[in-house]
């Protein structure tokens, strides 16, 4: 068997990986029970508000909207509900690296190329401890991207920066990241 360089290890895993054609992907919205049952509440509530103030002629509140303005009220809130809900999270690990995006926010993926990554790992993290809950955050790790739940892909790239992006494939990924150990491991 022929000498290897040890700086040659990282470029032979790459193409290993790349021979492999694996890619996982996966898309996560915001699904909470807690933020269901909130956006629905407050959506139903405004509902009332808006017939009974328009079938009933009965004013709703101590200093109610006019008719149009509740309508308004109704629709705006209701866009933005539907908007809420559709804010996802959209990652993507294949043999150039880990791409991700934050619909709607965010048109192109943002990318990670292994050859940029120093250290990847999967792991449990504390949303709310680490980065104030959930959406794009910053906190004393880094950035975070994450829509719900606790485990997340942890990165760290050569120059410093690090990154994690939430995940709900924590097993599928760590088996994906293990294929590749030597591109975990810092040089």
């Amino acid at each position: 068997m022929p000498f290897i360089h040890p700086t040659n290890f990282k470029q032979l895993a790459i193409n290993k990986l790349t021979d492999m054609k694996e890619i996982i992907t996966e898309k996560q919205y915001f699904r909470q029970w807690w933020i269901l049952i909130l956006l629905g509440g407050i959506d139903v509530l405004i509902l009332y508000g808006l017939l009974s103030q328009l079938i009933t002629g009965t004013p709703w509140g101590d200093k109610p909207l006019s008719d149009t303005g509740i309508i308004i009220l109704y629709i705006c809130f209701t866009l933005f509900a539907l908007l809420f809900m559709n804010i996802g999270l959209q990652t993507r690990i294949d043999d150039q690296g880990i791409h991700f995006k934050f619909i709607p926010f965010s048109r192109r993926f943002t990318s990670y190329l292994w050859s940029d990554i120093a250290n990847c790992e999967v792991r449990e993290y504390s949303p709310i401890k680490e980065f104030g809950g959930w959406g794009i955050r910053y906190g004393r790790k880094g950035m975070a991207y994450n829509v719900s739940g606790n485990q997340g892909i942890d990165i760290t790239l050569k120059n410093g920066k690090r990154v994690l992006i939430g995940t709900k494939k924590n097993i599928e990924i760590q088996k994906f990241l293990s294929k590749i150990e030597v591109i975990n491991k810092p040089i």
